[in-house]
């Protein structure tokens, strides 16, 4: 009786140690991630391992001593990890419930900024630096050729009112008239 809640919670704790990591892939509102968050991510990886190698190296001392049939849930553990990191690490920006009509990327500065537009009128800025990525949510509103944005106040590389050139695929400012940035094709 002891043995099997022994058990219970070995594997309730695995299951903690499994989901901690992806709290940092959960991003409700604007985020920045970058180096330091890998790190903290590496490591929540790490402290998942060494105790998912204990047990499983126990159960497998069981199985070839005492004769115990081997457990499987700590393997079952670690695929659904394992298939839960390849599907953060990979698809971490991508929003999935959101269809992208429009994307976006700047063409006259040295910094990577994107900007994709969804069909719900939403809006996400990016802006890559060195070590991190940031990202940034607003609203948006298309009238004929004209792109209205209804900026939060942290983005401050994009004006309100862009007009859209369907034909070359960019945007042109209407207070710089420059052209700013240019239509990149959606896979």
């Amino acid at each position: 009786m002891k043995r099997k809640k022994s058990i219970g919670k070995r594997y309730i704790f695995l299951i903690f140690l499994a989901v901690l990591p992806f709290y940092k892939f959960y991003h409700p509102e604007d985020y920045c991630f970058g180096d330091k968050d890998l790190v903290v991510v590496w490591g929540f990886i790490i402290l998942f391992t060494i105790p998912f190698l204990v047990i499983l190296f126990y159960n497998l001392y069981e199985f070839s001593l005492k004769k115990i049939l081997f457990d499987f849930r700590p393997v079952i553990i670690l695929v659904l990890f394992l298939i839960g990191l390849y599907i953060a690490f990979n698809h971490q920006h991508n929003i999935f419930f959101k269809k992208e009509i429009l994307k976006f990327k700047i063409t006259n500065s040295l910094k990577g900024i994107r900007i994709t537009l969804y069909e719900d009128s939403t809006f996400v800025l990016q802006k890559s630096f060195t070590n991190y990525d940031c990202f940034y949510n607003g609203e948006f509103d298309k009238k004929n050729d004209t792109l209205l944005f209804k900026i939060p106040q942290k983005i401050n590389d994009l004006e309100d009112t862009y007009i859209y050139n369907t034909e070359r695929g960019t945007l042109k400012s209407l207070k710089t008239k420059k052209t700013t940035y240019r239509e990149i094709l959606i896979d």
